[in-house]
């Protein structure tokens, strides 16, 4: 088996198909090259064309155009040609990778006996082989795109064609030119249009600041009677408790200074101990209607002040109070 050199003169002779594949496909891409060289010419000639139109013209709209999609198609074929470039570099490192693994299967001749080396050998020489076929689906898909190019270029051709004969006739640039002084005039109108209705909205911006000066008048009247409303609220609810004893405390709620005359059994509200119902009074409540008008700042108060373990929130004192009172 170390004698028999079969494999080796197969991996040769396949190193050696592979190598004038490569030629081919590097021919392939040159003459690729050659083709976008002549159509990179085309498109020159055309831009030169298209450059002598667009002076003889006064609207350069349809030549603005086209000349855009010429500049679409220029970048098109620029990408191609950076494309080709890359495969060419691609195909140029192949080829010295060919070289290099020839030179190693010229060592690996020498290295026969060892039969891990020539199977290693052949792996690569596989991945090579796909490399190959990646690299040819590549080539065919930069034909078919040079095609599309072919028949992009012929398209604009003809537009161009259709371009000169529309230069040609005049007709159709007189029409352009009564329109466009048309459109002046109505432009000019709707300016005079625009400076009368500017007026009538300088009127209306005055007046509006005016109504506004007179709205932060009624505002300041408005905040006046609600102060005053709140204060008569206050002296309303206070007067309800019967005694000027009471006073409003921001943090307490409403209190008594001393006790009242009229009482309630606080007891009556679940929760509240006798011991609470002391401190309650204590803290100046001693009626279920007290209770029943704390917000949520004064149960937090009390929830602080008062000892005991349960919760004024959780067993809603203010609305048993409030079912108490009335």
């Amino acid at each position: 088996a170390v004698d028999d050199t079969s494999e080796v003169d197969t991996i040769r002779e396949a190193l050696n198909y592979k190598t004038v594949e490569f030629n081919k496909l590097t021919q392939l891409m040159n003459n690729k090259e050659t083709i976008l060289k002549e159509l990179e010419i085309s498109l020159n000639k055309a831009k030169s064309d298209l450059d002598s139109v667009r002076e003889s013209m006064k609207d350069t709209s349809e030549v603005d155009g086209l000349n855009a999609k010429l500049q679409q198609k220029s970048e098109q074929l620029d990408e191609l040609s950076s494309k080709n470039q890359e495969r060419e570099t691609q195909i140029s490192e192949l080829n010295n990778n060919l070289q290099r693994k020839q030179h190693e299967l010229e060592k690996a001749i020498e290295k026969a006996n060892d039969r891990t080396e020539l199977e290693l050998l052949s792996e690569k020489i596989e991945e090579r082989e796909s490399r190959v076929k990646f690299l040819d689906e590549q080539a065919q898909n930069s034909i078919k795109r040079l095609q599309e190019l072919e028949k992009h270029v012929s398209i604009r051709d003809a537009e161009i064609s259709k371009l000169q004969t529309q230069v040609a006739d005049t007709s159709k640039l007189d029409q352009v030119l009564a329109e466009l002084k048309t459109k002046e005039a109505a432009v000019a109108n709707l300016k005079e249009e625009t400076s009368r209705r500017q007026e009538k909205v300088d009127q209306m911006a005055e007046s509006l600041s005016e109504l506004n000066s007179k709205l932060d008048g009624k505002d300041q009247e408005v905040g006046k009677l609600k102060g005053q409303i709140k204060e008569l609220t206050e002296q309303t609810l206070l007067a309800s408790f019967g005694s000027g004893n009471v006073e409003q405390h921001s943090e307490k709620g409403i209190i008594y200074m001393k006790e009242p005359n009229t009482k309630d059994n606080l007891g009556d509200i679940f929760g509240v101990s006798e011991q609470l119902h002391k401190q309650l009074n204590e803290h100046g409540i001693y009626r279920h209607k007290q209770i029943a008008l704390w917000t949520d700042e004064h149960v937090d108060y009390y929830q602080n002040e008062l000892e005991f373990d349960g919760n004024i929130s959780r067993e809603q004192w203010p609305l048993q109070a409030q079912r108490l009172a009335d």
